[in-house]
């Protein structure tokens, strides 16, 4: 079969059947990964992710004899959604999104020593990928 980097709707495909998107709470990072047995297909996937602007690297699962696709950091993952979400149409993973969405709108807060109080910090990175996902 020829290879070839995935268009973004066919990216959606492999989201909504082989991907997960997970939110930052506490402990956590923003990640959206694909897994899967085959290297080749991750392959074409991060190339049509880094064709459309978005860092996609794979790694391998030694423990599963897998390999996982992986999307960090939340401009990048809401750069991903926005190309992808049209595609995407189980519950399960709409919802995922959703999550997604809401984790940006959380305020949140940094406790500063030297003022004794806290205050409202907005990331810049936030920011991007709020105007990303409300185009």
């Amino acid at each position: 079969m020829p290879r070839r980097p995935m268009n973004a709707c066919e990216r959606g495909n492999w989201i909504d059947t082989e991907g997960h998107i997970e939110s930052a709470d506490e402990g956590r990072t923003y990640l959206l990964s694909v897994a899967q047995d085959e290297r080749e297909p991750l392959e074409d996937y991060c190339a049509g992710a880094t064709r459309d602007g978005v860092p996609c690297h794979i790694r391998p699962l030694p423990k599963i004899q897998a390999f996982r696709a992986e999307i960090r950091g939340v401009v990048n993952i809401a750069r991903e959604i926005a190309l992808t979400q049209k595609c995407i149409r189980t519950r399960k993973k709409q919802q995922q999104i959703q999550q997604f969405k809401n984790s940006l709108l959380r305020p949140r807060r940094q406790y500063i020593p030297k003022l004794k109080k806290t205050i409202p910090l907005e990331r810049e990175a936030i920011r991007k990928a709020r105007k990303i996902l409300q185009q």
